[in-house]
């Protein structure tokens, strides 16, 4: 124990006194709630004005053509997820091919742009559409009701991206709905085309063209007589899918009927009748020649006049 001189204790209690019960230093201390809150304020404050203006050097504001592609995507995505259920269990095969067509649709730039507004759904769809073709390459082929529960996931992420990638007054555009339906029947024309063996432009040298249409669309198959007219199914994937997005270009008109102005709405029923005699066109089998000029001469014409895109060119 040690023993502090009595002197020097009373000096000690005589400092203690001056420094804590002063009323500089009671006037000090009731300020610290203040000052602390005022600080803090600062903190939060910076955050909220640095953290968005970060983002924004990182990010850009996507056009509406950028947007309705995205659309298009997503659904060209969840009509092949859907393809996968339907051909389950009874042809696993199918069912690969389709896992792998929606793998190849989310392509490095797509998922860089979705990036830009939410890098973790970027990354769950990317892992989640990966894990799904594992799992439907895995020995055994797990049970139909696993494989339904990760389409299911994906389809949740999709919609995820959507509200993440696409901006609400881009979402409710007329324009921007009427535009994916464009690129809907665009990637349509190229499944149906390639379940005939018809190449893509740049796929097959010497015999590709690229051909304007009286509508001002881009026909980018090839133009021969014969693949043009053939009634051979070659690629049974390729034209589930074909079938799959004439049926997802319905439902979004059906969507985006409402957005359409009011003194065009009298063309609807053409592109509905449009859409309908392609879906029974694919469906019978018909030769590619016969549903690319129904797009061209009957759904891209009306849909132009009900959205009021007469002066755009709409690109297949």
């Amino acid at each position: 124990m040690i023993i502090v001189p009595r002197v020097k204790r009373v000096f000690v209690r005589w400092l203690y006194h001056k420094l804590f019960y002063s009323s500089w230093c009671i006037s000090l201390m009731d300020k610290i709630p203040s000052i602390f809150t005022f600080l803090l304020a600062g903190i939060i404050m910076s955050m909220v004005i640095i953290l968005p203006i970060k983002q924004m050097a990182h990010a850009h504001t996507f056009s509406g053509d950028e947007s309705a592609a995205f659309l298009a995507l997503v659904r060209q995505i969840g009509a092949e997820l859907g393809l996968v259920n339907s051909n389950l269990p009874s042809n696993i095969t199918l069912a690969q091919e389709h896992a792998e067509h929606a793998t190849e649709h989310l392509d490095a730039n797509t998922t860089k742009e979705l990036a830009e507004r939410n890098e973790r759904i970027s990354n769950d769809l990317t892992r989640e559409l990966s894990d799904l073709q594992a799992s439907l390459k895995a020995q055994p082929t797990p049970a139909s009701q696993a494989i339904n529960e990760e389409v299911t996931n994906i389809n949740a992420t999709l919609q995820d991206a959507i509200a993440a990638r696409i901006e609400p007054d881009q979402l409710s555009n007329a324009t921007v709905n009427a535009l994916a339906i464009n690129d809907i029947l665009g990637e349509l024309l190229e499944a149906y085309g390639a379940a005939y063996g018809i190449e893509e432009e740049g796929e097959e040298e010497g015999t590709n063209e690229t051909s304007t249409n009286e509508t001002g669309t881009t026909d980018n198959t090839t133009e021969t007589a014969a693949s043009q007219n053939t009634t051979s199914i070659v690629d049974l994937a390729e034209y589930q899918s074909a079938q799959s997005y004439a049926n997802q270009s319905n439902q979004m008109l059906n969507e985006i009927k409402s957005l359409a102005p009011s003194n065009a709405t009298s063309a609807i029923p053409n592109v509905e009748n449009g859409i309908n005699e392609v879906i029974t066109a694919i469906n019978n089998k018909a030769p590619f020649s016969t549903v690319d000029e129904i797009v061209d001469d009957k759904v891209l014409p009306s849909l132009k006049t009900a959205f009021n895109l007469t002066q755009l060119s709409l690109e297949e």
